[in-house]
């Protein structure tokens, strides 16, 4: 009797049962974040109306999510295989995009007080809030969340830190005085975001946020669980800064938030609204490029004037630079181990393409449209993005350059059209989308460290077929502050990602074509999503006018793919039709 009970308190659990188990625990992640935006009602008043539709799906997912963990809570579990770890890591990412797309989609349908126009929509009851008119709008077909494909394409948006957004604006007529917190804006006739909205805005920061250092990250923070090590790694983090994982996490969230406070504090003291301080931090830091306005970081310079709004660029530059570095530099930099985050190839690579990138795009801002179409002979009309004054130009260029470089996505010009760019620039903004940042950040793309390795196994191919074909030449580069060799897998783990990207790239861009968008709008808007980008050339919005489902779906699985590094999905679809081939072979057999 006693060794039978022995024996049972020894079983550990695995499979089927581990996996509910442990997606327990991220479905009580996923309710946790869809109520931390309740905090806003504290003093946004106006927000009240939503309260629950953050509260219902985050208690349900929460309240779900606990009895599948009580599967496992302290008992003996076992370790995940290959295909579970990369099962349970796409399935906790879909988990948390639906449980946080619920507040947007019942807004779509319920409504709420956010508009200051008693003139529009169906206005039922009219209050007074500081000295705004709000009326109770109801939801409905018009609603730019009224459908789920919508409502899980902002989710999608947020937690793959992308920043396409079908959120609502509302145009001001007349002067406006936005008040909160601290200081505030006065601005005339200009576009900002739909009042009563701050719950929402904060919701989408705040899931850019978390997700930007990735899920497994949080939960790794707070437990001390090896089985999440995988699940790390396929989040897209390459490095351990400590020797254990919940250690590495702390000291991960640790330079996160504190670029975040260094950030929130910069913006309050060029004069943004307490609100918009900590919104715009948490999405410059996470490269997601989100937004409080329509029209991004260029409405500062309307609210607050140019030397204000330059001040506020800067920062945000510094973000975005900041939040595209792998983490172990910045562990290395804050140690004052500065040899290490220096001499290191992915480092030297970025800031080679910094020097080779960066003047193609300054030249894309200064050259003169119509020189370009008489090349071509064209008639067409000077429309794109062009600065006459260098200075300006240096600026937009520096700014958007950092922005498309780390994928952040926060704009200082109109418009990304094909048509309102000049072919140098959104060659190279594209060609920048398809890099992104450094590996073990929170930036997008194939990342440096790849390209890396793609530019020393050219280099070597080159050199042997010149050297003679006795000489055995070993290959070496510098990983922080150290000469290693790179080895013939790691050359071509670069190569084949960076060919199943790009085909992933053109595959997808298929889609919007054949439905009737041009190549050039299609090709950057599908680069901008795989790549976590978040710059539009207008068709995720056009789709979603035009109820074009399909295209908004195939955007959302491209998010998805290009968070998750791409890889994993291949791996599992290989796996899948394995085993349905070996399935079908022993039947054969057994016949």
């Amino acid at each position: 009797m006693m060794n039978s009970l022995i024996k049972k308190r020894e079983e550990k659990i695995t499979g089927p049962r581990l996996i509910i188990g442990y997606l327990g625990l991220f479905m009580i992640l996923a309710g946790v974040l869809a109520c931390v935006p309740l905090v806003t009602l504290v003093y946004y008043y106006d927000c009240l109306y939503a309260w629950w539709y953050f509260f219902l799906p985050g208690s349900i997912s929460i309240f779900f999510g606990s009895i599948q963990y009580s599967l496992i809570y302290r008992k003996n579990v076992g370790k995940l295989q290959g295909t579970e770890e990369m099962f349970l890591t796409i399935a906790v990412w879909i988990i948390a995009i639906l449980v946080n797309s619920f507040p947007f989609y019942i807004w779509g349908h319920v409504g709420g007080y956010n508009t200051i126009n008693p003139e529009v929509g169906d206005v039922n009851n009219f209050i007074n809030y500081a000295n705004k008119t709000l009326y109770y709008v109801k939801g409905g077909e018009g609603h730019a969340f009224f459908y789920f494909t919508q409502a899980v394409f902002e989710s999608a948006s947020c937690i793959a830190t992308v920043g396409l957004t079908l959120f609502p604006t509302e145009s001001i007529s007349g002067k406006h005085t936005y008040n909160m917190n601290m200081f505030s804006y006065e601005v005339n006739n200009y576009t900002e975001f739909v009042p009563g909205t701050e719950i929402f805005l904060f919701h989408r920061a705040f899931l850019c946020l978390i997700a930007g250092v990735g899920l497994a990250l949080v939960l790794a923070s707070a437990l001390s669980n090896r089985s999440f090590f995988q699940i790390y790694l396929l989040e897209g983090h390459s490095d351990k800064l400590m020797p254990n994982l919940s250690q590495s996490a702390r000291r991960i969230f640790l330079y996160y938030l504190s670029f975040v406070a260094f950030g929130a504090v910069g913006y309050l003291c060029c004069g943004m609204t307490f609100f918009d301080s900590i919104c715009y931090a948490m999405t410059a830091v996470s490269t997601s490029g989100f937004a409080n306005h329509a029209t991004s970081i260029m409405f500062f310079e309307v609210a607050l004037g140019q030397s204000r709004a330059i001040a506020i660029e800067a920062i945000t530059i510094v973000l975005m630079f900041l939040g595209a570095t792998s983490f172990m530099v910045h562990h290395y930099f804050f140690k004052g181990q500065f040899k290490k985050a220096f001499l290191n190839q992915e480092t030297i690579t970025r800031f080679i393409f910094i020097a080779f990138f960066l003047p193609l795009v300054y030249a894309g801002f200064r050259m003169p449209y119509n020189d370009l179409m008489s090349l071509a002979n064209t008639n067409q009309a000077s429309i794109y993005v062009y600065f006459e004054d260098p200075g300006q130009a240096f600026r937009h260029a520096l700014f958007e350059f950092t922005s498309i470089s780390t994928t952040s996505g926060f704009a200082s010009i109109p418009s990304y059209e094909s048509g309102s760019l000049a072919p140098i620039t959104y060659i190279s903004f594209i060609l920048l989308a398809f890099i992104g940042g450094m590996g073990g950040s929170t930036a997008g793309g194939i990342k440096f460290f790849r390209i890396g390795d793609i530019f020393l196994s050219f280099k070597e191919i080159i050199a042997s077929k010149v050297r003679k074909q006795e000489v055995v030449h070993t290959c070496f580069t510098y990983k922080y502050g150290e000469k290693v060799p790179i080895l013939d897998s790691q050359k071509k783990e670069a190569l084949d990602f960076a060919v199943i990207y790009i085909s992933s790239i053109f595959a997808f861009t298929l889609i919007p074509v054949f439905i009737g968008y041009s190549f050039q709008d299609s090709l950057f808007e599908v680069a901008s999503a795989i790549a976590n980008l978040g710059e539009t050339s207008g068709l995720s919005l056009a789709a979603s006018n035009a109820h074009q489902w399909g295209v908004l779906w195939s955007l959302i699985f491209v998010m998805i793919l290009g968070r998750l590094e791409i890889n994993i999905f291949f791996f599992l679809f290989a796996k899948f039709v394995n085993d349905i081939k070996s399935a079908k072979h022993r039947v054969k057999t057994n016949r």
